[in-house]
């Protein structure tokens, strides 16, 4: 904590997430809108233009990565209908809150989700 009485951003930040982190859900239009989809499109086309089949994606601020799942479902749909010439995508989404890391995590072990 910051010695003055006024607390900094990164305070504030850090002891909201890591409070309510996991617990408040909110929609976005990165989450539910265009957003993956159109990310889902640029990378594919850059990895095209760059002839790349294997790309890193970090994904910074991640809550309880629904968006990486959004994304990764569509660029999976590109490869599928052979639109997008990826073979290999690592996604590494980072979140600084433990609460949404254990929600997300547990999420995903209730749904039987696994990823490789």
């Amino acid at each position: 904590m910051s010695d003055g009485a006024w607390l900094t951003k990164s305070e504030v930040n850090s002891l909201y997430y890591n409070t309510v982190g996991g617990e408040i859900v909110f929609v976005t239009e990165a989450r539910a809108g265009f957003h993956p989809g159109a990310v889902a499109n640029l990378v594919s086309h850059h990895s095209v233009t760059l002839g790349k089949q294997e790309i890193r994606v970090l994904e910074i601020g991640a809550n309880d990565c629904a968006f990486a799942r959004a994304l990764l479902n569509r660029l999976r749909r590109l490869v599928d209908v052979e639109a997008s010439g990826l073979e290999r995508i690592d996604y590494l989404a980072v979140e600084y809150a433990r609460a949404s890391l254990e929600a997300a995590a547990d999420s995903e072990e209730q749904n039987g989700i696994e990823y490789q």
